[in-house]
């Protein structure tokens, strides 16, 4: 009997205590309410990381609300939001992705824009879209108002959740050691140093190579990436913009119609290609798998001087425990133009509270959250965040935001944004392994592109 009566009160405890954990008292009525579930979809990257870490903070400020992450692989996350998306089962009331998801987000009605909710919070609460980079924001969180009639302009979609950049990760050690200064200076006639212009570039990677049969002794001077899913292509992009190559004749990466025009065969790209191959003898690991984390290995392998990597890899990189690794700097990469991209909190047209949704994205938004997320890896899109001593004391922190005031290189975020980043690679990897010549691989990319783009635009207009 006594054992009956323990289990009975065990069950009762545990039931209270999951009635307390999804329940809450409304303070004006006294009476017990559910609590309401905000699920928050991404990628398992430093950005979603530095806001399970402060969800407290919210949830203790907001009894009502439970933050529920999922945070995934880059594939597993893109293939989840879009079969939400296409179920409408409302799985994700907010769902972290980049540019090249706006389109159709946006063209199927998947989201809601800024103005639908507004007017769920306060006018003040917005002050931080003036702080926003406006180059970063318009190119993950505007689409246009109509895409059957682009001449009626554009609006807000969505904010973004970082602001994101490519930069020139080097080796210090490498870099500072007397002998290669030394030896630099007597081999080239000028000083060791970080490379500013793609011609150093060279100079350094190749410096830095030696292909020494003792594996303690094999160094490389670069490690540029080459696998498929986008890899290569926003690595080559860095190389065809900054030498005045461009995909298509367009100022955003989701613009663009049937009659946009190609501009991917031309000198400029030729000279990027080419460049781009010139590099082969002097890149660590096998180019063909070499993704966004392997750049990284290769560089903590303590074997490579220079690697291009994305910011928001960084911060784990470098802290891969409660110390922090300072072996590396961080630079620009060489060239007039840089990478400025991210992603946006796309708000589901299928979540049951979109109030209570948009009131914890604005808060994220809001200055005082942005630091506290900033000291815990995300890449903040705000221009203030950086003023602030401790974000602005990061390794990262100057050249990421001098990378992202710069710009200039255009990601394709169309309805067509994959196919051109599957055709690139394809071509590239052709040239980079010598089966196609770069004049060929450039010329065919080109013709393929317009192709696919041709039909896809009809397929388009039909629906």
């Amino acid at each position: 009997m006594k054992k009956g009566i323990l289990i009975t009160v065990v069950v009762a405890i545990v039931v209270f205590a999951i009635w307390r954990l999804f329940s809450h008292t409304d303070k004006n009525t006294g009476n017990s309410q559910p609590k309401i579930k905000i699920t928050i979809l991404g990628e398992n990257s430093s950005t979603i990381k530095s806001m399970v870490a402060i969800k407290e903070q919210y949830e203790n400020s907001h009894p009502n609300i439970i933050l529920d992450f999922q945070a995934k692989s880059f594939d597993d996350a893109f293939t989840s939001s879009n079969q939400d998306f296409a179920n409408k089962t409302g799985l994700y009331d907010v769902i972290m992705q980049y540019n090249f998801s706006l389109a159709s987000f946006v063209r199927n009605h998947y989201v809601y824009n800024i103005n639908d909710l507004a007017q769920y919070v306060p006018k003040d609460s917005l002050g931080f879209e003036k702080n926003l980079f406006l180059n970063n924001w318009r190119e993950v969180g505007y689409y246009y108002k109509d895409d059957t009639q682009p001449e009626k302009g554009e609006e807000k979609i969505a904010y973004p959740f970082s602001a994101h950049s490519m930069l020139l990760m080097y080796n210090k050690s490498m870099f500072n050691d007397p002998a290669n200064r030394k030896r630099y200076q007597e081999k080239y006639h000028k000083p060791l140093t970080v490379p500013q212009n793609w011609e150093d570039f060279y100079t350094v990677s190749k410096f830095f190579t030696n292909l020494d049969s003792d594996p303690n002794k094999k160094t490389y001077g670069v490690c540029i990436g080459g696998a498929g899913g986008g890899f290569l292509y926003y690595d080559f992009m860095n190389f065809v913009y900054s030498m005045g190559g461009q995909v298509l004749d367009k100022k955003v990466g989701w613009q663009g119609d049937t009659n946009t025009k190609v501009v991917f065969n031309s000198p400029q790209s030729l000279q990027a290609l080419k460049y781009y191959i010139s590099l082969k003898p002097y890149n660590a690991g096998d180019f063909s798998t070499i993704d966004q984390y392997e750049t990284i290995r290769q560089m903590q392998s303590n074997k490579t001087a220079m690697s291009i990597v994305w910011s928001d890899l960084i911060y784990p990189a470098i802290h891969p425990d409660s110390s922090r690794d300072d072996r590396f700097g961080f630079a620009c990469i060489p060239g007039n133009k840089a990478i400025f991209v991210g992603g946006a909190y796309f708000i589901s047209k299928f979540t049951k509270h979109p109030k209570e949704t948009f009131e914890y994205i604005t808060w994220l938004k809001q200055e005082h959250t942005q630091v506290e997320l900033a000291k815990r890896g995300l890449c903040p899109a705000s221009s203030v965040t950086f003023e602030n001593p401790y974000v602005k004391a990061l390794p990262y922190s100057i050249p990421l935001r001098e990378s992202i005031e710069k710009g200039g290189v255009i990601l394709e975020a169309g309805p067509d944004a994959n196919m051109i980043s599957d055709v690139i690679t394809n071509y590239v990897q052709q040239a980079w392994t010598g089966k196609l010549t770069p004049e060929v691989a450039l010329a065919e990319a080109h013709k393929e592109i317009e192709m696919k783009r041709t039909e896809l635009f009809k397929n388009i207009v039909k629906k």
